[in-house]
């Protein structure tokens, strides 16, 4: 498990409370097609001045009946604990199971009915499995994604939930790798003047976010 520190002056949160912003996290993905699209994993409003994320290696599957267009938020008909490395099976009712080996370092779903869904992997929040990443994923066919150890972070006034389809950040985020050395990273926000940190890489309002946090 990696925990993100965030610090925060008072004047700065009230700042960001006074004009409605919630604090928006995504993690990044390898995948297998380029029609992928990046999802709000968590979204937050109870931050303070000093605030603290977990983020673990616990990971899964979903299917949606939801199209993974701009601004829809991707409802879960389905998901599924798995481990990297092995396959879900989707059936013609649509119930998700576990399979054999799949992709290594990667979750394969294999669709076995034959309608069009909207299919990715889910890492594992206080409030269960949430989707990270939304593929189409067409009958008879297959999709892989694997989670990377890059997580973003932004601040945005906008009001959306977590699971919706955003391919163009709205605020001010930024990119941070989680690593093995630095279990406990410490970064800093400032209304003005965005975030910084051993690490960080600054991410700026209306940023294509699919070469960001995807690669096919």
């Amino acid at each position: 498990m990696y925990e993100v520190i965030i610090t925060m002056s008072n004047a700065t949160v009230e700042a960001l409370k006074q004009n409605g912003f919630s604090l928006y996290v995504f993690r990044a993905a390898t995948t297998s097609g380029s029609r992928a699209v990046p999802l709000i994993w968590m979204r937050m409003d109870d931050y303070a001045e000093q605030t603290q994320l977990a983020f673990n290696d616990e990971y899964g599957a979903y299917i949606s009946n939801l199209l993974n267009q701009q601004g829809v938020t991707i409802l879960t008909s389905s998901t599924i604990p798995a481990d990297l490395g092995r396959m879900v099976i989707v059936d013609d009712s649509e119930k998700l199971s576990l399979g054999g080996q799949g992709a290594p370092g990667a979750i394969s779903i294999v669709n076995r009915g034959t309608m069009e869904l909207t299919a990715g992997i889910c890492a594992l929040t206080s409030a269960g499995l949430a989707p990270t990443v939304a593929m189409p994923l067409f009958g008879g066919a297959e999709v892989t994604a694997s989670p990377v150890g890059t997580v973003m972070l932004m601040f945005s006034g906008f009001g959306m939930n977590a699971g919706t389809v955003l391919t163009q950040s709205n605020g001010p985020g930024m990119l941070l790798h989680l690593s093995d050395a630095v279990e406990q990273p410490h970064v800093t926000f400032d209304i003005n003047a965005g975030w910084s940190g051993a690490g960080v890489t600054p991410v700026s309002a209306a940023s294509d976010l699919g070469p960001i946090l995807l690669s096919a």
